[in-house]
């Protein structure tokens, strides 16, 4: 499982993004020589208060001249100790909008801290990293402009999740091989145990749940690699496969001595099952990102229809709900989100401090019928205007385009003739918005 883990890490988080946007320097100097396993890279995204929760990202980087200074603290940064070059995610430009930067071990500022010692995966260290006034030179922002990390980072989420979901179909087929083949072995009542009927059920449940969560880990990599919407269902693979492998593990461990605790088991071959038991843990029980697996799944089919391949005759209307500019908090769009998944709509909701870039971008890829804007006064107008044309120039007039918040009534013919046909200021009954979306 460790080399499996080191494989994946390397291979997608360590060194996507350079291969993505790096320079040609940075390519022959450090992407190639990853490739060869010369140099190994990491990923710094999860922080002491965020994980799947971007917008709490709270590593800032600050514009002087020649580059950027990044101030931060991350943590369960997987192969730390031994990375020549950490992919960074921090908070640039005014908007403060997440963007990519790529630091050099020996930069200074930069602190490879405190080695974390977890259950399983030993041969892939795992440790804190932090950064002091870390100097990045504007040659390693990765990002071709400040604010564009978060659409990228999601898109590779959804591709760690299909890996995740494929490292623990090989921990359930592990556990499942290591069952058969014990309850083959093992005798009772002068038979192997395999021909009683209480354990035959018991590997044929074992069997039947790694046989579904590979058809589903496969679907999501084929929708991934067909290049259609696949979000949903990396969500779903992640949580049913790592699921699926922790009770196999379990089963195996618990019904008739399986696997583990089975008589006469060499000295040896103890710890290799104990280390199978606690890497399967790894991949199961993560309670951030397994809540969030659980949540990403119910927002895409609680209230819809399932969507394979792009827009379904009968679904679901499908509603992107956007919180642009600079507003701190986002409770009032939540509740609004909240109030359309009962009315029973998709909703896609794409949280704080969103560009007009990244609103066009989602609403497309997405393939949304509804593009909503949960707005602050004083920047809905600015706002609106950059986003139109964006929309126009993605094909998405075709799109309803709503519009709420705190939007002063002077405003409202404007936003009207921008193409936004629904506005609803500070007040606007919940129910008079769900309605309007129905009727159009």
């Amino acid at each position: 499982m460790s080399l499996a883990g080191a494989a994946a890490m390397q291979s997608l988080m360590g060194t996507k993004f350079l291969h993505m946007l790096g320079n040609a320097d940075i390519v022959e100097r450090l992407f190639k020589p990853a490739l060869a396993g010369e140099k190994i890279g990491a990923i710094c995204m999860t922080e002491p208060n965020a994980g799947s929760d971007l917008g709490s990202i709270a590593t800032v980087a600050k514009k002087v001249d020649g580059g950027y200074l990044l101030d931060g603290q991350k943590t369960w940064i997987t192969s730390a100790p031994v990375a020549d070059f950490f992919t960074v995610f921090a908070r640039a430009g005014e908007e403060k909008k997440l963007t990519i930067f790529l630091v050099e071990k020996h930069f200074p500022g930069i602190t490879v801290g405190r080695e974390i010692h977890k259950m399983g995966v030993w041969a892939l260290p795992t440790s804190e990293v932090a950064f002091s006034g870390c100097f990045v030179p504007d040659s390693h922002r990765l990002s071709k402009e400040e604010g564009d990390g978060e659409a990228h980072l999601r898109k590779t989420l959804a591709e760690i999740r299909i890996i995740t979901g494929a490292m623990a179909l090989g921990v359930a087929r592990a556990a499942l091989d290591e069952a058969v083949r014990y309850a083959g072995e093992r005798k009772q009542f002068g038979k192997p145990i395999d021909r009683f009927q209480a354990i035959q059920m018991k590997l044929a449940e074992m069997a039947t749940g790694l046989e579904a969560a590979t058809h589903l880990v496969r679907y999501a990599a084929w929708l991934r690699d067909s290049g259609r919407p696949h979000h949903k269902e990396a969500a779903m693979c992640k949580l049913f496969a790592t699921e699926t492998a922790a009770s196999i593990c379990d089963q195996g461990r618990t019904r008739a001595g399986l696997v583990w605790l089975r008589d006469g088991i060499p000295g040896a071959a103890l710890p290799a099952r104990r280390a199978l038991h606690a890497d399967r843990r790894r991949h199961q029980r993560n309670p951030e990102t397994d809540h969030r697996q659980g949540g990403d799944v119910m927002s895409a089919v609680a209230q819809g229809l399932a969507r394979p391949g792009g827009p379904a005759q009968g679904r679901r209307i499908r509603i992107l709900l956007a919180k642009p500019g600079p507003d701190g908090h986002d409770q009032g769009a939540k509740v609004v989100a909240r109030a359309m998944m009962d009315a029973g709509f998709e909703v896609i909701y794409t949280g704080l401090r969103q560009t007009p870039e990244a609103v066009a971008r989602m609403s497309l890829e997405e393939d949304v019928d509804v593009i909503a804007l949960s707005s602050l006064a004083g920047s809905h107008l600015p706002f609106c205007r950059k986003l139109r044309p964006l929309l126009e120039a993605n094909r998405l007039t075709d799109k309803l385009w709503l519009i709420g918040g705190n939007l002063p009534a002077q405003d409202h013919d404007e936003l009207r003739a921008l193409g936004f046909r629904g506005v609803f200021p500070t007040g606007s009954k919940l129910d008079a918005i769900v309605d309007y979306i129905r009727g159009r």
